[in-house]
Parts: C-alpha cells; sequence; structure tokens
C-alpha cells in the first residue's frame, strides 16, 4: 500500500469516524460534566494535601501542639465535603450538560437526577453511607443522567405539562412543567430498586459496579489496558486528532474512581490498590501527550535550523505548563513520520518505567491527590506521591525520552537546515545566507 493511498484511507475514512465519536451529545456530556466537578475535587485535594503533606514531612505532631490533636480530622470533613461527593455532584453535572447537548435547560433535569441517584443507594441502618456519594456511584449516576435527560426529552416532545395561567409567574410555571418528567423518572428508579430488592439482590449501585465498572475498571487498570489507553490517544494525535477529549470521555470515569479508591485508602493507612489512575500520569504527560517537553528541550540544545530555534524558544514556557501546541503543529508533531516514530515511542517506554516502578514499590503510588494537568512537572510528582521518588521518576522518564527523541530530531532537523541553507542561495540573501554558513561551520 503506498503512502498515498494509506494517507486517502486515514483522512477520509477513519478521521471522519473517529471526529463522530468526539461529536456525539453523551460523549461530550461526559466530558463537559467532568470538567465542572474538577474545581470542587481539586479543592479537595487541597484539603488532603494540607491534611497528609505535614505528616509525611515529619512535622505532623508541631501542627497538632498548634490546632490541637484533631486537626487532620477536621480538614478531613472539606475531603469528604468535595472529594467524597464526586458521585452526587456528577449526577447533576452531567445532567445539566446533556440536557444541554439536546437544546433544553438544564436545571430541572439536574435537580431531578439528584434525587433519583440519591433513591438508588441503600440505607444503612437508616443512614446513607457516604461512600456510596463518591467515586462508587459514578457510573450510576451517569447513565441515570442519561436516562433522566431522554424522560424530560419525551415529555417536552410530546407536550406533557402541567399548563398554568399566563398571570403565573414564568419561575413557577417552569417549575410544574418539569413535574411530569419528574414523576416519571423518580417512580421508574423507585420501581427499579424495589424490584432489585425483592429480587434479593443488594442495589442497583452494586448491580452497575459489578457488572460495568469493575469490568472496566480492572481491565483498564493492568499494564496492558493503560497501554492500549496511552496509544489510543497518542495515534489519534498522530492525525490531528485530541486523542485526549476522544479517550477521557470514556477513560475519566474510571480514572477518577480508581484516584479516589486510592484516596480512601490512603486516607485509612491501607495499601493504595490502585497502579493506574487519573494523576498516575503525570509521569506520562510530561509536558503533554508524546513528553514533548523532553523534545521541546532536545530542539532548544541540538536545533542548528533557524525554523526550530525558534519553535524551541516558542514552545518552551507552554511546554512546562503541558501546552504543547505550538511544538504539535509549530515543528510539526502531526504528519510527520521522522518525529511521530519517537513520538509513539517514548510514551510507551515513559509508561512502561512509570507503571513498573509504582507496581513494584520503587516509588509509592498516587495517593489520590488530583492535580491540574498544567501543573509543572516535578511539583505535580511530589505532590501526587508525596515522596521524592516521584519527582526522581519525572526526571527519569523525561531523561530517557530525550534520548530517545534525540537521534530522530538531528535527523529531522538536519533535513530543514539543508532547505533552508538551499533558499537562501536561491534568494541570494547574502546576509541570511552567511549566517546559516556559518551556524553549520560551527556545528562541523
Amino acid at each position: 500500500m503506498n503512502k498515498v493511498k494509506f494517507a486517502d484511507i486515514i483522512n477520509n475514512k477513519i478521521v471522519p469516524r473517529l471526529f463522530k465519536i468526539g461529536e456525539l451529545k453523551a460523549v461530550n456530556a461526559v466530558r463537559d460534566g467532568f470538567a465542572m466537578t474538577l474545581p470542587v475535587i481539586m479543592v479537595g485535594s487541597l484539603f488532603l494535601i494540607l491534611t497528609n503533606i505535614p505528616v509525611l514531612l515529619g512535622f505532623g505532631d508541631a501542627i497538632a501542639g498548634v490546632l490541637g490533636e484533631n486537626w487532620a480530622s477536621n480538614l478531613g470533613l472539606a475531603v469528604n465535603a468535595t472529594f467524597g461527593l464526586m458521585g452526587l455532584i456528577t449526577a447533576a453535572t452531567v445532567t445539566y450538560c446533556y440536557a444541554k447537548e439536546h437544546k433544553m435547560d438544564g436545571i430541572a433535569p439536574a435537580v431531578t437526577n439528584i434525587a433519583a441517584f440519591l433513591l438508588t443507594i441503600p440505607l444503612n441502618e437508616g443512614q446513607m453511607p457516604l461512600s456510596s456519594l463518591g467515586s462508587l456511584g459514578l457510573f450510576v449516576a451517569i447513565i441515570l443522567s442519561f436516562l433522566t435527560v431522554h424522560i424530560f426529552k419525551f415529555a417536552k416532545d410530546k407536550n406533557l405539562t402541567i399548563k398554568l395561567p399566563d398571570s403565573v409567574p414564568p419561575s413557577v410555571a417552569n417549575s410544574f412543567s418539569a413535574m411530569f418528567p419528574t414523576v416519571i423518572t423518580i417512580s421508574l428508579v423507585l420501581a427499579l430498586r424495589l424490584s432489585i430488592e425483592a429480587a434479593g439482590l443488594e442495589s442497583i449501585q452494586v448491580i452497575i459496579r459489578d457488572v460495568l465498572a469493575t469490568p472496566l475498571q480492572q481491565a483498564t487498570g493492568n499494564y496492558w489496558g493503560g497501554l492500549l489507553y496511552v496509544l489510543i490517544i497518542h495515534l489519534l494525535w498522530s492525525v490531528g486528532i485530541h486523542g485526549a477529549n476522544v479517550a477521557n470521555s470514556v477513560m475519566s470515569p474510571i480514572l477518577l474512581a480508581q484516584l479516589d479508591q486510592n484516596r480512601m485508602a490512603f486516607e485509612a493507612g491501607l495499601p493504595l490498590p490502585n497502579v493506574i489512575t487519573d494523576t498516575f500520569f503525570v509521569f506520562v504527560w510530561i509536558g503533554g501527550s508524546g513528553v514533548l517537553l523532553a523534545l521541546t528541550l532536545v530542539i532548544l540544545l541540538k536545533a542548528k535550523s533557524a525554523q526550530n530555534k525558534q519553535i524551541g524558544r516558542l514552545g518552551i514556557a507552554p511546554t512546562i505548563f503541558s501546552i504543547n501546541e505550538p511544538v504539535m503543529f509549530g515543528l510539526p508533531v502531526i504528519f510527520n513520520p521522522i518525529i511521530l516514530i519517537p513520538y509513539v515511542l517514548s510514551v510507551v517506554v515513559v509508561f512502561s518505567i512509570s507503571f513498573f516502578a509504582l507496581y513494584t514499590g520503587l516509588v509509592p503510588r498516587t495517593n489520590g491527590v488530583l492535580v491540574h494537568w498544567t501543573t509543572p512537572i516535578f511539583v505535580s510528582g511530589f505532590l501526587v506521591t508525596g515522596s521524592i521518588r516521584g519527582v526522581i521518576l519525572q526526571l527519569v522518564n523525561l531523561v530517557v525520552a530525550g534520548l530517545i527523541y534525540l537521534p530522530f530530531f538531528m535527523k529531522y532537523d538536519q533535513k530543514i537546515f539543508a532547505a533552508e541553507i538551499q533558499d537562501a542561495k536561491e534568494y541570494k540573501d547574502e546576509t541570511l545566507s552567511e549566517y546559516l554558513v556559518n551556524q553549520e561551520t560551527e556545528s562541523v
């Protein structure tokens, strides 16, 4: 198969289908809904840091002497009220975003879905267990979000609303218009719960966990599942598709659930169960996908061509904060066979190093702290592990990726440099030609 035919298949057959996946209303709703939860979860992570890092650094007793013995448990209240309510918050945000995708008001469906979500949780001696409101309920919250919005859409399409006189204030009239779909939603969920309990099963949440959540977590929580996830993102990026936007719509609930499992185990002083979590990838996405901070540093240190030198100078600052588009599209990386080889190879190697470092205990597993994706290297490695070994692992990965990129970039830069010299000769630009020749002489 020649290059032209292969590119035609990629551009005309595969890429349009992948774009369609990224445009699905459900995919967009999950992506945007989780984006809305991040501020709350990150605030919870901040309190988790304030609770645990002092203990890890050895001055917990000093803080206890000032704030009292219960200082850690008091700060933990904020963790439970934020991170610990991940499922409940998602029940509202994903529903709201999915309703917006269907051109509907999102408030009423979101409120209804909160009630439906709470209705699925079995009581323990009359009390609602807090753990069911967190990551354990994520998949139930998402499924109910889709159900609730479709019931509201059905009621809207069939005009099944309670109409009040025009003299009634709009806020009151809108509340009554949501009455019919709310009744249907709550009735269906209640009937489902009672049917499950009558059949001797535990709850909707347990069924979803056993049938859907647990198999997905097991599939993606091991080495091969994580590697497949990484490869999908990078293969999509290689043809210009934002791979993370496509893959994370499916993976975010799984990775966040696994991160929260580690958080709960960490707080309880138990062994951390998961190697791959949402924050595991601070060791992989160093400078964004493809470990592009390593490539950017190679460009800065080794580029001879004026074009690549400029890309290195422009790209280094954003790439430190994992904003890699200047390099991704400026070099470019996409549709660039010479660079795409190390782009994929480097992330496979770095992922493998990171997985086995955490799996074997050389580096502590991620402790449940969620850091923003723009958090710089070394800071993120320390925060998510609470150990300097997390920083060392990031440094090792950065160096390894740089060594992988180096020979490929040197070959590519040589090609660009030769083209610049040829252009200078053709246009008889003596100043530029002299500059380029001098650069070539210096390199020799």
